[in-house]
């Protein structure tokens, strides 16, 4: 709820409910979302830490991720690419370390998401370089 209206989010994207089903709507500045879609960017503005993902900005609160005005000055960041597997490619790993931390991100910045035992088979969704999108049961 932003402003008494009740919004959806997924994948990036904010809805309201429409005549006839969900509409899409402008990110409304204050929503609080619980995470990030896959490829959103991190940088440092004065100081202050965003995110950002299709052009709308986010800062980290307690709950998660609160969309927040555009900075007065825009970061650039480069980004690994996402690439989805084909079906030529590995589909599946297994974990051979003791413990494999599994960040939210493809860079040793982004956070640990969760930690996975030795032995575990886990699913790829895609890749970037030196690093792999997996599902996490």
């Amino acid at each position: 709820m932003v402003g008494g209206v009740k919004h959806f989010y997924y994948d990036g994207f904010f809805y309201k409910r429409g005549p006839s089903g969900f509409i899409i709507v402008k990110a409304p500045v204050g929503a609080v979302v619980v995470g990030l879609p896959l490829g959103h960017i991190t940088g440092v503005i004065g100081g202050v830490t965003y995110s950002c993902y299709r052009g709308i900005y986010y800062q980290k609160v307690p709950p998660g991720h609160m969309v927040v005005e555009a900075p007065s000055k825009v970061f650039v960041a480069q980004k690994a690419p996402l690439t989805i597997q084909s079906a030529k490619l590995v589909n599946s790993v297994m974990v051979t370390s003791q413990k494999l931390n599994v960040r939210s991100g493809p860079d040793m910045n982004f956070q640990v998401i969760h930690q996975i035992n030795h032995g575990d088979a886990l699913e790829v969704h895609g890749n970037a370089p030196g690093w792999l999108y997996v599902k996490v049961t």
